[in-house]
């Protein structure tokens, strides 16, 4: 099984990710991804966490918050051309690690 890594994104990331999102089909015609990226990452109560492979290429993602007293999580995707078992720890469980 290939080493994942969990990471916060960062700006020069948002290229890649949305382009995940949109293979994901995660993207509707009412959302911004840009918009949507830039407002989650790096911010005190939200981020975008990936996950990368050992080619340094985004395999997964996860956009976390919270409110004060509500966790939200959205933009879960993993890259569809993998196999299921390839990245297993991110499909059983990792966003709970990635959340919290």
């Amino acid at each position: 099984m290939e080493k994942l890594t969990v990471c916060p994104a960062t700006t020069d990331d948002e290229k890649e990710t949305i382009a995940l999102w949109q293979m994901c089909g995660l993207a509707v015609d009412y959302n911004d991804l840009s918009a949507d990226f830039c407002f989650a990452c790096g911010k005190e109560n939200s981020d975008v966490l990936l996950g990368i492979n050992e080619q340094k290429r985004i395999v997964g993602t996860v956009m976390v918050g919270h409110d004060g007293h509500r966790g939200w999580i959205y933009y879960v995707a993993v890259d569809p051309c993998l196999s299921s078992s390839e990245y297993r720890p991110l499909h059983d469980g990792s966003s709970r690690t990635m959340a919290a």
